[in-house]
């Protein structure tokens, strides 16, 4: 039990705190006491969480099953990152793509890699192949 007054641990049948000396009677029994989280645990857990695929479903699943508040704000954390992360770089690529795509194939292409015939007699004969369209 913790004295809720100044935060000292107490044994569980103790009525008074050793410390500040208040009444702990009216004092809830059950406060539950968090193990602090290491930094070599968090150091690992992040770590673990920046691989690509496999750290988003680790920390959703962290996030989801965690007991200790920390551990479980920590993977909230990175989830949010990661979506974060994800529509950015989506948002990158996509504008790129569509820069790139512009500059390797440009509007003008097939205007510019466009033989017209020369004379009409061959115009006729490639006319001549072409399918009837049923509205013309």
């Amino acid at each position: 039990m913790i004295c809720r007054f100044c935060g000292k641990n107490l044994p569980e049948e103790s009525t008074f705190c050793s410390q500040c000396g208040k009444n702990q009677s009216d004092c809830p029994t059950s406060i539950r006491i968090e193990k602090p989280v290491s930094i070599g645990a968090y150091f690992g857990l992040l770590l673990l969480f920046v691989l690509p695929i496999i750290g988003f479903f680790a920390a959703l699943i962290v996030a989801l099953v965690a007991k200790n508040r920390n551990l479980k704000n920590f993977a909230i954390a990175a989830v949010i990152w990661t979506v974060i992360a994800t529509f950015i770089g989506f948002a990158i690529l996509g504008i790129s793509f569509w820069v790139i795509s512009d500059q390797v194939l440009p509007e003008t292409y097939w205007l510019d890699h466009y033989e017209p015939f020369e004379d009409f007699e061959h115009w006729e004969e490639f006319e001549d192949h072409l399918p009837i369209h049923p509205y013309f």
